[in-house]
Formats: C-alpha cells, structure tokens, sequence
C-alpha cells in the first residue's frame, strides 16, 4: 500500500483496520446511548426521593430539591442532545441534508451536468388524420393547437 492510500495511517505506518474503527464509533455510540439511559433513570429516582423528602418533611418554605432537580435537567438534556446528535439516525440526516445543499450550490452556479438534470418530459403522441402516431407540439400556441386542446379536455 502506498502512503497516499486513504487505508494507510501515517503516525503509525500501518494499514488501517476498517472494521475495527467502525466498531470501535459504534460501541462509543451505544457506550453513551446507555450511559444517557441510566443517568436518566438514576436522576428520576433520585429526584423522586428528594421530593418525596421535601413533601414528607412539611416544611415548605423554600422548594430545596429544585436546587438539585433544575441543573440536573439542564445537564440530562444536554447529555441527552450530545447522544442524538451522535446517533446514526442524526449523522444520516445530516449528510443527506449536506449532499441537497451541494446539488443545489451546482445549479445555482451552473455546474450541473445532465446526470444532475431532472428527467425531460416525453413528448406527448396523438393519433393524425392518416391513423399514424404523431408527435405533437406543446409550445405550438396558435388557434388550431389551442382548439385540439380544448377538444381533448
């Protein structure tokens, strides 16, 4: 393998091993997709319990589990972004959205070519007066063409 290779890792000199790089992003993922759920569970159970003190209590002065509740919240949401964000479904969502963006850059420059081109319509066929297939002109606006129109429909 050459150096220029996309396979070749330059800090170590070694061949990259795919599969063992793909694993090792989707063992991350799911490693925080967990972490996220159990986080989630041990903060609702522990919220649970801090409120279910402040009720017990009766003193109610001052809502002293919010003191807990609201950061851990703000904190369990953005963990909780953090791991969408890093999801498949998101990754997948984001590159469709990147490659929209560059076909519609190519038209607007004018770099499209006809693999970019939408389709052109097939040209509309009618019967003549001889019984043949003849294509039949749907720009031509003159009074017979708009009167054959008018037939049809």
């Amino acid at each position: 393998m050459s150096e220029d290779s996309p396979a070749f890792d330059e800090t170590a000199n070694a061949p990259v091993d795919y599969d063992r790089v793909i694993r090792d992003r989707i063992e991350k993922r799911i490693k925080n997709r967990n972490q996220f759920f159990f986080q989630l569970a041990f903060a609702v159970a522990a919220n649970a319990v801090l409120w279910y003190i402040y009720a017990a209590v009766g003193d109610h002065m001052v809502a002293w589990p919010a003191l807990f509740s609201l950061p851990w919240a703000v904190w369990l949401v953005s963990m909780g972004l953090g791991v969408y964000r890093d999801s498949e479904r998101a990754a997948d969502r984001r590159e469709l959205m990147i490659q929209q963006k560059i076909e519609r850059e190519k038209l607007r420059m004018g770099l499209a070519n006809s693999a970019y081109e939408k389709p052109k319509r097939e040209p509309t066929m009618q019967l003549g007066d001889d019984g043949e297939l003849v294509a039949v002109d749907e720009t031509d606006d003159s009074d017979t063409a708009l009167y054959q129109k008018s037939q049809r429909g």
